[in-house]
Parts: C-alpha cells; structure tokens; sequence
C-alpha cells in the first residue's frame, strides 16, 4: 500500500491506475472483469433512463484492497452507499465523488450546459443534494440483482448512506475487496462512480 496512489477522481483526462496490493489468479480476475462489464452496461442504461440523457459510463481500473486500506484512501468528497445482502453475510460500497454529484443534480433539473467546459465544480455536497440523487443511487444499487451468481446471497439493501466514507462502518476491516473504478460523462460532465465488493463472493460468481 506504500506505493499506491491515493485515489482521486477518475476521468477520461485524467486516469489513476493503481497496482494492484494483494494477488489473484487469471480466472478470478477474468470473472471479476465479466461483472465489471454487467455492471457497467446496466448502469449507463439506468442513468440514461433516470436524466434523460446519453451517459458515457467506462472502467479504468480493477484493483484489489484490505478494506481498511480502501476507506483510508478515498477523498473525503463522495457520497457512500452501503449495501448488506439479506441471505448472505456480504457487504458491498457503491461511492460517487462529489464531481458525480453535482452533475447528476444538475441534469435531474432538467440542466444542459451549465458548466463551461466541461468542468463540474468541486464543493461539499449538501444532504438535500443526497436526497435529490437517493432514487437514483437506489436504483443503481439494485442492478446488483443482475450479477450472476451460482448461489442466490438474497437481494442487495441499502444499509447507509453517507456523504463522508470515513464515516462508514465497517464491520470486516481486513475484508479482501475487488474495487472497480468508473469515469461517468455526461454532456461534457465528467465524475466517478467507485464500487467495492467482496472477494469472498468470487466463488459464488457463475
């Protein structure tokens, strides 16, 4: 963890590629990248359909962390979704950056170009702000129903949701998490979507 960067915004301009801290095999990483490639393809059709515009959605990283190490690296500037699964003994983290943030609220108010050049402006998001986007993290949380398992682990509940990740609880610290990294661009608004979910659900991917 001494060599790796924090994590910061990802955007098509500005790409942070981590090594990856802990090891794993081909056919696990292989899997992993079948659920990225699900995830992303439900995702930009749930938020096209939500703002009623074109979302480029695309992963620029699939990394490995101790959850621990995970939470003390992200910006203090992301909304965290926590979600618990209702059969199973997983828990998984859906965060948007503050970038994210404030372009989805601007398109959910019917926005077009309100930011020059494509710059979203960076600020502490506002709980009114959080409410406004609830639906449609809600709704991103339930395209996990769509990863395909061998074992049913229940559905995907919302457990927390919080605008500063330090404030998470976390209840397996030392929890293996495979983290897949977005860069969202709406209209010339970029931001990132981060999702953290747990090793230990590899041997129920199909």
């Amino acid at each position: 963890m001494n060599n790796k960067k924090k994590i910061s915004p990802i955007t098509p301009y500005n790409l942070t590629q981590n090594d990856l801290s802990l090891k794993w095999d081909d056919q696990t990483q292989l899997k992993w990248r079948k659920i990225s490639e699900s995830l992303t393809n439900h995702w930009r059709k749930t938020l096209a359909q939500q703002l009623h515009w074109p979302v480029q959605l695309e992963c620029f990283a699939i990394d490995l962390y101790f959850t621990e190490d995970f939470l003390n690296e992200l910006e203090n500037l992301c909304v965290l979704t926590k979600l618990t699964s209702t059969e199973a003994n997983f828990e998984s983290w859906i965060f948007l950056d503050s970038a994210a943030i404030t372009t989805l609220v601007h398109f959910l108010l019917g926005g077009t170009d309100k930011y020059p050049q494509g710059k979203t402006p960076k600020k502490q998001i506002t709980k009114s702000e959080i409410t406004l986007v609830s639906n449609i993290i809600r709704k991103i949380a339930n395209d996990f129903r769509n990863i395909p398992l061998k074992k049913s682990i229940g559905l995907w509940e919302i457990a927390e949701l919080e605008s500063n990740p330090r404030l998470a609880t976390v209840a397996l610290p030392k929890e293996q998490l495979v983290v897949i990294q977005l860069g969202v661009e709406i209209q010339g608004q970029v931001g990132s979507l981060i999702v953290a979910l747990p090793k230990s659900l590899t041997p129920n991917l199909i």
